[in-house]
């Protein structure tokens, strides 16, 4: 599979950087992410979270849990960039939709 990543996001992941993408919530009060965390001390092993939290919990800087302001809407763990993309293509996220933590609202 041949995909064209963009250079600094795939540098980032390698690097173990957090990288996420904003996707339809389930409720219109709340805001969901795919997260794309690197495993420490493996190479090209992901963790593919799919995370939606409640707007009110955000604003309001309280902190956030499962079942506490988060709801946790699936995970895998894939080995490799070919089923990294095919992890977030089945969750209608490209690469190129990728983005720096710190350059979103995701509540970490």
């Amino acid at each position: 599979m041949n995909v064209d990543w963009p250079v600094a996001t795939r540098t980032a992941l390698r690097r173990g950087q957090l990288m996420v993408a904003e996707v339809e919530a389930s409720v219109p009060r709340h805001r969901a992410w795919i997260a794309v965390y690197s495993i420490p001390g493996s190479v090209g092993t992901f963790n593919v979270f799919h995370r939606e939290f409640d707007e009110e919990y955000m604003a309001n800087d309280w902190c956030i849990g499962p079942d506490d302001g988060m709801l946790e809407h699936g995970f895998v763990r894939v080995t490799g960039e070919e089923q990294l993309v095919e992890a977030l293509r089945v969750r209608n996220v490209q690469p190129s939709d990728l983005e720096y933590v710190h350059n979103s609202d995701y509540p970490v």
